[in-house]
């Protein structure tokens, strides 16, 4: 699934797209559910993705609930009109589907700041030609059961940005890494440089981090994953803008 980008699917076309296009980092600060603080990231200038258990509560209560988002760069502040949490994680918190889609009544981001989604094996083929030096893949990895390659996690902790290196492994959707714990930086992209065109690469979004083996996980949610929750956005309620 080469550069594949979901969204192209949906109905609207960014010709249609009205609202302001804030000259925004595509990186921001999220809180969600009982005042949860993680990470989101623009995939398309009206969608953006975070961990689903920053937008939704514990226990038996998973719906995904009002959530304010404070973009990067000049504390502006602004929420997604519907968010939509695939029904694995509803069910059974599967983390495997700990991701959620957030979808703007206006467009946010500008387009060439959104971030394109391929695997680490796409991204050091890609590296491979020279197209990106942000983050130098390890070319061993490339075609691999477990693909390698040295990424970054950027996010925030207490509104702040970080920007941390670690060598990721790759098994099918399935991102690890090691990595200190990593409060507020749920939902953060994992990136890999930029593709030809300058757009910034996300192999995976940051999803936990476990103290037993010091290891974080994250994940690369599927096309037929984000076509679901695309498809699902309008069964959930309307949020409401926080006061």
């Amino acid at each position: 699934m080469p550069n594949w980008t979901p969204f192209t699917l949906v109905t609207e076309t960014l010709e249609q797209l009205s609202g302001p296009v804030l000259p925004v980092g595509a990186v921001l600060a999220v809180r969600g559910a009982s005042q949860e603080r993680g990470t989101a990231f623009f995939v398309h200038p009206r969608f953006a993705l975070t961990a689903a258990h920053v937008v939704t509560f514990g226990g038996d209560d998973r719906t995904a609930v009002a959530t304010s988002i404070r973009l990067d760069l000049g504390g502006v502040r602004c929420s997604p009109g519907r968010v939509a949490v695939p029904s694995p994680w509803l069910e059974s918190t599967d983390p495997t589907f700990d991701f959620a889609l957030l979808r703007f009544d206006e467009v946010v981001c500008p387009p060439e700041l959104t971030y394109v989604i391929e695997t680490i094996s796409e991204a050091i083929a890609r590296t491979a030609t020279g197209a990106t030096e942000v983050a130098k893949a390890m070319a061993e990895g490339a075609g691999a059961a477990v693909a390698t390659a040295m990424a970054r996690i950027v996010g925030f902790h207490s509104s702040i940005r970080e920007e941390i290196d670690v060598a990721v492994e790759q098994a099918s959707t399935q991102l690890t890494y090691p990595v200190r714990n990593l409060p507020g930086h749920s939902g953060a992209p994992i990136s890999l440089g930029t593709n030809s065109a300058g757009r910034p690469v996300a192999i995976g979004l940051h999803t936990s981090h476990s103290d037993s083996d010091g290891r974080g996980r994250g994940l690369l949610p599927t096309q037929p994953q984000l076509l679901e929750a695309i498809a699902l956005l309008d069964t959930f309620l309307p949020l409401q803008e926080e006061q």
